[in-house]
């Protein structure tokens, strides 16, 4: 199971929680689901501590617009290992 499909699952079971006409996911689905969608945010806080921590630690002399740049490649990079790629912390 990849990141989108674990949110097409819980997206679907919360439907059906609430009440709508459709069918009911299987527990284990929605269970690894909801272990997916936890390892996902737990990296994702990890990237974004190490992403704060290096903008703290920038020295002010540095150039901006390469500090602009790389802040753009690293946030870029960010989103694309959460979306898909990120190893499941769960395992």
């Amino acid at each position: 199971m990849n990141t989108k499909e674990a949110i097409e699952i819980l997206k679907r079971h919360n439907e059906w929680r609430k009440g709508a006409d459709t069918q009911q996911e299987h527990p284990v689905k929605v269970g690894d689901a909801i272990d997916l969608a936890i390892s996902r945010i737990y990296y994702l806080a990890d990237l974004l501590e190490e992403g704060i921590a290096h903008l703290e630690n920038l020295e002010w002399q540095q150039n901006m617009v390469e500090t602009y740049g790389n802040f753009v490649m690293n946030a870029q990079s960010m989103v694309y290992e959460v979306k898909d790629n990120a190893p499941n912390l769960i395992d």
